[in-house]
């Protein structure tokens, strides 16, 4: 697999905190050699070593000490602060693969039903029954959206420990996962005897009204399921800026999804809405 190509925001950044590190540490070395000449500076001068214990070394030893406490923290929070960058980068990576297959799934059974229609007006009015063109993209873009929210899920496994009260988006992507598997599974085992092949026609034609009305029911479920999974992604990207970014940027916090609809829920790591 070829390496992942590092966009140049965070080229630049890399580059900054690089440069930022290296410059604490060069001040940590040049505070610890401070430390080591103003001692040996004392003893030199044949005073001895007991006017370590004067109030003039002992204050000026403290602020040397108060300088090296700061700059090592300092150092501590800008490796965390970017050990969450990072972080959250691998997640936003994983986040944005979910979005295309998500949203071709949800709209190929609506599709269908819309080609189904013209379909059976073409043979009504020519005798000519067309294969469908969607039905056999349904399936591979259900494995590709399974695959894209497990790697997904797999992610926030891996880093548990570091995002524990995540665990609660890693029940809610399964669960709405397993709802869109056996919608899509349902749709599917109703339309393919409508659907054809490139090797021979639909297995049953044309369908009634009811048969129409229940594949587009069963198109609507697939919609509805592969939205609620996405807005359970989109919660997650939210909760993840705000629990991993927040303290990096000054505090700045997003607010939660607010849906159209009060019956969608909303899922943050407290709860879900």
């Amino acid at each position: 697999m070829p390496p992942r190509h590092r966009g140049p925001a965070r080229a630049e950044r890399e580059v900054n905190d690089g440069a930022m590190t290296t410059r604490l540490r060069l001040l940590l070395f040049v505070l610890a050699s401070v430390v080591v000449i103003y001692l040996a500076r004392l003893d030199l001068e044949g005073k001895g070593w007991q006017t370590w214990l004067a109030p003039q070394p002992i204050m000026t030893l403290y602020g040397l000490f108060i300088g090296f406490v700061v700059v090592s923290w300092q150092l501590a929070r800008q490796t965390q602060d970017r050990l969450k960058v990072d972080l959250y980068d691998k997640l936003a990576e994983r986040i944005e693969a979910t979005t295309l297959p998500l949203v071709e799934l949800g709209g190929l059974p609506t599709a269908f039903v819309g080609e189904l229609t013209i379909r059976a007006s073409i043979w009504a009015a020519h005798g000519n029954i067309a294969t469908s063109t969607y039905f056999n993209q349904v399936q591979p873009q259900l494995h590709a959206a399974s695959r894209s929210v497990l790697s997904l899920t797999s992610l926030l496994e891996t880093y548990a420990i570091v995002m524990p009260e995540f665990s609660i988006f890693r029940r809610r992507l399964h669960e709405e996962l397993q709802f869109t598997t056996v919608a899509t599974n349902d749709f599917a085992q109703a339309a393919f005897q409508f659907a054809g092949s490139d090797n021979a026609g639909p297995i049953r034609w044309p369908p009634s009204k009811e048969e129409t009305d229940l594949i587009s029911s069963l198109a609507t479920a697939v919609m509805n399921s592969s939205f609620s999974l996405s807005a359970v992604v989109s919660d997650l990207r939210v909760e993840a800026q705000n629990y991993l970014l927040s303290d990096t940027f000054g505090g700045r916090r997003l607010p939660a999804r607010v849906p159209a609809d009060p019956s969608m829920k909303v899922t943050t790591i407290a709860k879900v809405i």
